[in-house]
């Protein structure tokens, strides 16, 4: 059965979506994401059927905070408390950890939609209301074996749910001792670590259901470079982006989340600030690329420390402090690769652009397919293979830059059109074929339209007017006579 997307297209069919190019920062994601594939492709598909606004968003931010309980109970953080053998009060911190309880189970249930809501609450009940003991365990085993994303979140809220509370009576003590915190702590991780569906992202592991390198300039660049460079560039930038969406993520006037939040960010710059003076330096081969790299990473590390020492600090001081920081190293390896950052941040990675490069290449792709599925139609047939080639190439460029600055909600139908034109060529003889890919284009082009049509709708574009001879001459690039 096909689903509608977030521009209002119908999706195909759900199934394993093919490979996209080896080089491409798609399969980059998904390779980060090893060995876990298959169960994130279907939390992918979850997510896509859900009927619930700004999912994406929710999502990430409902895994930074399952990552901010386990990075508060890390030795590190705990050292960093005062905590240690025998010594140490750590109820600042297990307030910390109570709140991002908090956030976690509304965003669960924001994330659930409430069909699913409800028959967790029935099933709750029912098994409340168990006395069979026999039938009672059953319906624990069903549960925690987790066969779908919605037991995989249910079960995590339950268990969210218990330690909030345990968290709340342990919070009545006059002191919480370091050895009790960190056994809470063992429970908390444990419960994380163990969800089939919703344990987050590890420290360099990338998401298409949110992390993205959203700028048309860098994107450009990167499409350019060979492997090995692409990938060193494009994970610290898609670091540094999730770094700094982490930053966008906390809420004004809530600092106990934002201090989890920290905790998650120190994390994150451990991790890249390491790659950065070690793998990353045998991808690139650039000199000025290689100085950015260990630049970067002690700057980062400099800068964290710096900004999170200050304990008197607002937090709403220290995210722009922070923010300021990833900024900064995002232009700084952008120019070091050449690209002209002169206009700043903000104008690398300006909105608009974003909005006006994917609702130009939409109408170019929609456009092109129905002319494809028209000229398959025709008497010529050679004609026909040279529309399909050029189509076929502009999909290919199309993977590079515009792919990435579609929502997430809109991958699947685009991915799976575009794979249906890249069969084989069809011989002379294959009019059946032709029909079928005809009809394939034409679906593609209806994808297409009604992603153009939900693009043009952003408030980013309201008063932009669309560059129609601009669009009409980068299709007919792609038009081989």
């Amino acid at each position: 059965m096909s689903t509608a997307s977030e521009s209002g297209a119908l999706e195909p069919e759900e199934g394993t979506l093919p490979e996209p190019d080896a080089n491409g920062l798609t399969a980059l994601m998904r390779e980060s994401q090893a060995p876990r594939q298959e169960l994130l492709a279907e939390r992918g598909r979850w997510l896509r059927r859900l009927g619930v606004e700004g999912r994406e968003e929710l999502l990430f931010e409902f895994e930074v905070l399952l990552r901010g309980v386990e990075r508060c109970f890390s030795r590190q953080a705990v050292e960093r408390a005062g905590g240690g053998p025998g010594q140490g009060d750590l109820r600042p911190m297990l307030l910390d950890v109570r709140e991002a309880l908090e956030g976690a189970l509304g965003l669960s249930r924001r994330l659930l939609d409430p069909d699913s809501d409800q028959k967790f609450v029935f099933r709750r009940f029912v098994e409340s209301q168990l006395t069979d003991d026999r039938q009672r365990r059953l319906l624990l085993e069903e549960e925690l074996a987790q066969e779908t994303p919605e037991e995989s979140l249910g079960v995590l809220r339950q268990s969210f749910t218990a330690l909030r509370v345990v968290a709340s009576h342990l919070l009545e003590l006059p002191t919480i001792p370091t050895a009790l915190y960190v056994e809470v702590g063992t429970l908390a991780t444990r419960e994380v670590l163990l969800n089939r569906y919703f344990r987050p992202f590890r420290p360099l592991e990338f998401r298409l259901e949110y992390d993205r390198i959203p700028s048309v300039t860098l994107l450009e660049h990167l499409k350019r470079l060979e492997r090995p460079a692409r990938w060193a560039l494009a994970t610290a930038w898609l670091a540094l982006f999730r770094i700094w969406r982490c930053l966008e993520s906390i809420p004004p006037g809530q600092p106990r989340r934002a201090r989890v939040v920290f905790a998650v960010i120190r994390g994150e710059v451990d991790s890249l600030a390491g790659w950065l003076t070690g793998s990353y330096l045998q991808g690139v081969t650039d000199k000025r690329q290689k100085t950015a790299g260990v630049r970067m990473a002690r700057r980062l590390r400099e800068g964290m420390d710096s900004a999170l020492a200050k304990r008197d600090a607002e937090p709403e001081q220290l995210v722009e402090q922070l923010r300021t920081l990833v900024e900064e190293q995002v232009l700084a390896l952008a120019t070091a690769c050449g690209v002209d950052t002169s206009e700043g941040f903000e104008a690398l990675t300006s909105e608009v652009e974003r909005a006006e490069r994917l609702r130009r290449d939409l109408w170019v792709i929609a456009t092109l397919s129905r002319h494809v599925a028209a000229t398959l139609r025709g008497e010529d047939l050679p004609a026909g293979d040279r529309a399909l080639e050029g189509l076929r190439r502009c999909l290919d460029e199309f993977e590079s830059v515009g792919f990435l600055l579609l929502r997430f909600g809109d991958m699947a139908a685009v991915e799976k059109g575009a794979a249906l034109v890249h069969e084989p060529l069809l011989p002379p003889d294959g009019r059946a074929r032709r029909e079928r890919m005809a009809q394939d284009c034409e679906a593609l082009s209806q994808v297409a339209e009604a992603t153009f049509t939900s693009v043009s709708r952003r408030a980013q574009l309201r008063a932009a007017t669309f560059d129609r001879p601009a669009a009409e001459a980068l299709r007919d690039t792609y038009l081989i006579h």
